[in-house]
């Protein structure tokens, strides 16, 4: 991934409605989601490293 351009434009499952509805039970804190690892955009093939090896549990955030 990290030597090729790729964009992430939805999930697997559900549908819009379903997404909006997530995103208002999270904002709403009904639901937390769980964040395990949270990477530095320089880190993103480390997170994709630990993907791959099955070592993210939860959710994984990369930021700039």
């Amino acid at each position: 991934m990290p030597t090729k351009s790729y964009r992430i434009i939805g999930s697997y499952t559900g549908n819009i409605q379903d997404m909006a509805e997530l995103v208002s039970l999270a904002k709403r804190k009904v639901i937390n989601p769980v964040i395990s690892d949270s990477f530095k955009l320089n880190q993103a093939t480390d997170a994709l490293t630990k993907l791959k090896e099955g070592k993210i549990t939860g959710r994984c955030v990369i930021n700039p």
